[in-house]
This record gives structure tokens, sequence and C-alpha cells, in this order.
């Protein structure tokens, strides 16, 4: 038998230098992108509009679906998932608010809201994340 040699092959890959921004300048456009999408006024048409499209698209699901949704496994799993959504997400924001605010306020009478869970996070959840980085970051 002969010997057997291994070939070792060394790729060499560029290394691409980015430019380092500052912290002053990530803290900029943190500031810039929070000013840019809360804007402290919480447009209640708009969310009152999100919340009927939610329940009109729930009620759609369950009566005028067209849709067998016990022979169709993928319709089924989607609708699941919309109703698991739709049902998990009052808990966090209740969750959330309790452990940041504590104490019951008047928001969380959107726990009775169809999706009203999401105007806690995009108002209230969001911005103060937002926040939180800067300081960390500052």
């Amino acid at each position: 038998m002969g010997k057997v040699g291994i070939i070792r092959v060394v790729v060499r890959i560029p290394t691409v230098q980015f430019p380092r921004q500052s912290g002053a300048d990530i803290e900029g456009v943190a500031a810039e992108g929070l000013a840019q999408f809360t804007t402290g006024i919480m447009r209640p048409v708009w969310w009152v509009s999100v919340f009927i499209v939610i329940s009109a698209f729930a009620l759609w699901i369950v009566l005028y679906s067209s849709l067998n949704l016990q022979d169709n496994p993928v319709a089924s799993r989607i609708a699941f998932g919309y109703f698991l959504f739709l049902s998990v997400g009052p808990y966090w924001m209740v969750y959330d608010c309790w452990h940041y605010d504590k104490r019951f306020t008047r928001k969380m009478w959107l726990f009775f809201v169809p999706g009203g869970f999401l105007w806690y996070y995009f108002e209230r959840f969001r911005p103060r994340q937002i926040r939180k980085r800067l300081r960390l970051s500052s």
C-alpha cells in the first residue's frame, strides 16, 4: 500500500473594512428614528381602522372563508396561528404593563379589543425600548 497524503487547501478571504460610526452618530440616527416613528400622538382614527380590519379578517376566516379548514392543513395552520397571535398578545400586554407601570391603567382596557396589544406595542413598548437603547449607548 502506498502512502495517502492529505492535501490542504487554504483559502484566504479578503477582509472588508467598514467605516466605524461614533456613539454620537448612532445616537443621532436613533433619535431621528424615534422622532420619525413616534410622534407622541395616538392617531385614534388610524388605530380604530386597524382594529376593524383585524376583527373583519378574523370574522372572514370563521364565517365567510371558502377554505375548508378541516381538509386544508396549510389554511388551518394559518388560521390557528392568527387566532393564537390574537389570543396571546393581550396577555403579553397585561404582563408588560404590570411589570413596567406596577399598576393597572386605562390602557389595560385594550385587553378586550381584538388587536389592542398592537397599539400598546407600537405606542408604548417600542418607544420605551428605543429610549432604553439610547441611554445605554450614551
